[in-house]
C-alpha cells in the first residue's frame, strides 16, 4: 500500500496533467503499456493531484500472490491508510474469514465507502499480475458497483479482458495507452 515516489529527476508532464483534468470524473481509467512507459509515475503524480482535492486517494501494488481475499485484505488497507481510520473496512474483512465470502466482503467495503461519503479514488498497480480468478471475479464485481463517490485508476502492462464496452460507450471508462505516455520533444 505503500505509493512509490517518483524520482527527483521526473518532471510533472502538463498535458498528461490536464488529462487527469479531463479523465477525473470517469468511473474508471485504464492506463495500459509496457514496462518502463511511465505508468507507475503517472498514476503516483495522478495520486497526488486527487490528494491536492482533499479526496481520499488510496494505493495498491498488485502481485500474483493476490488470491480473492489477499485482494480484499490489500484494498482494505489502502483505504485504511489514506482514510487514516484503523477500523474502516472492518466488516469487510469479517466477511471474507467468513463463509459469506469475497464477494460479500466487496459489498461491504464498498458501502464503507459510501458511508465515508467523500471522493474516494483507487489506485490499482500492476494489475496484469493479479490472478484469474481475482482478476475475473472481484474485479468487474468492483467495477458494476462502484458507488458514486469511488473511481479506479488501474496501471497494467497488458489487457485485463474486464466487461469495459457498456462503460465506455457511456462515458464511465477512460484509457491511456503507450502513445499517450510517449515523451514529447518538447518535454
Amino acid at each position: 500500500t505503500v505509493t512509490p515516489r517518483p524520482g527527483r529527476s521526473v518532471m510533472p508532464r502538463a498535458r498528461l496533467q490536464q488529462r487527469w483534468a479531463e479523465l477525473s470524473d470517469r468511473t474508471a481509467i485504464l492506463v495500459t503499456a509496457p514496462q518502463g512507459s511511465g505508468k507507475t509515475t503517472l498514476l503516483a503524480q495522478w495520486r497526488r493531484e486527487v490528494l491536492s482535492e482533499r479526496a481520499f486517494a488510496g494505493w495498491l501494488t498488485i502481485d500474483e500472490r493476490d488470491d480473492r481475499a489477499r485482494f480484499m485484505h490489500g484494498l482494505v488497507a489502502c483505504l485504511r491508510d489514506t482514510m487514516g481510520d484503523p477500523q474502516f473496512g472492518t466488516a469487510a474483512l469479517e466477511a471474507v474469514q467468513g463463509p459469506e465470502g469475497e464477494t460479500v466482503a466487496m459489498t461491504a467495503l464498498l458501502a464503507a465507502i459510501v458511508d465515508a461519503a467523500r471522493p474516494t479514488v483507487a489506485f490499482l498497480d500492476d494489475a496484469h499480475l493479479l490472478p484469474e480468478g481475482t482478476a475475473q471475479a472481484l474485479l468487474p464485481y468492483l467495477l458494476h458497483n462502484l458507488p458514486p463517490n469511488m473511481q479506479l485508476v488501474i496501471g497494467t502492462r497488458q489487457a485485463l479482458g474486464l466487461p469495459l464496452s457498456e462503460f465506455t460507450a457511456r462515458g464511465e471508462c477512460a484509457e491511456i495507452g503507450v502513445e499517450e505516455l510517449r515523451l514529447r520533444v518538447e518535454e
